[in-house]
């Protein structure tokens, strides 16, 4: 599974409009955007421009409903609006897109993206006793879940997107292909996720390594990397390697991170 750069810079806007326009000279009828609302103003989407008539919270009538206005929105752009381009580019520029904001190109209808890109959400572990929701639509995120999850289920969830577009946490522009062939039989997708217990303890360890950087304010210098995802990647292997060792308490796991930076 191969991720390319694809080049684009300038910021948040300057990525939308180049990516509107690869769509347009490759006769793209649309483009799916895919919106992490985590901690956005109340009511955001009232900025986004009326012509985005197909919008989805992708937890609404899920056992997570109360959590939809936090999690995953799904808009689809038709291409050749201009006055709804333009609005789109400012709304998302203004709510820091770069940090929130996957651009697929896909062909599916509306409806089986909607329910394709659901299913990933739901994640399950432990035999079904634990539950949550997998958060792979957040672009700092989106790489280590394709990494985390069993090879079959990876190319599933890509199979959505001819190419999946996101800004890592550097400011670089990334894109990976998917299949994008038949949509998933829906017998498979009214399972659950089942995530197994190397999933589970990766993504444990992402999880980990961003309450570090939160709670201690790192930045790369401290943590003698050049960029913000090496150092998260160092941090993720620290943790995982305190699993190895198994340094459950929290005095103990914070020790060991801090003495190896």
């Amino acid at each position: 599974m191969k991720v390319a750069r694809d080049g684009h810079g300038g910021g948040v806007e300057n990525w939308l409009a180049t990516l509107l326009a690869q769509a347009a000279h490759s006769d793209w009828p649309h483009l799916d955007l895919l919106i992490d609302q985590a901690n956005l103003p109340p009511r955001w989407q009232k900025k986004l421009p009326q012509a985005l008539t197909l919008q989805q919270m992708l937890l609404q009538g899920t056992a997570h409903a109360e959590a939809a206005d936090e999690a995953a929105l799904l808009c689809r752009y038709q291409l050749g609006d201009e006055r709804a381009r333009t609005r789109l580019l400012a709304c998302l520029g203004e709510l820091d897109g770069a940090t929130r904001v996957m651009v697929l190109f896909s062909h599916w209808p509306f409806d089986d993206l909607v329910a394709h890109l659901r299913h990933f959400l739901l994640a399950e572990w432990q035999d079904g006793t634990q539950k949550g929701v997998l958060r792979y639509y957040n672009p700092a995120l989106f790489g280590p879940v394709l990494a985390a999850l069993p090879p079959v289920e990876a190319e599933r969830l890509l199979s959505a997107a001819a190419e999946w577009h996101w800004i890592d946490r550097d400011g670089q522009c990334w894109m990976q292909h998917g299949t994008h062939g038949y949509t998933v039989p829906y017998e498979v997708l009214v399972q659950p996720l089942q995530l197994d217990d190397a999933a589970v303890s990766q993504l444990s360890a992402w999880h980990q390594a961003e309450l570090y950087v939160q709670d201690n304010l790192l930045t790369p210098r401290q943590c003698r990397c050049p960029t913000k995802e090496a150092m998260m990647q160092k941090l993720f292997t620290l943790q995982m390697t305190a699993d190895e060792k198994q340094l459950w308490s929290q005095p103990e796991r914070t020790a060991f991170i801090s003495q190896n930076l």
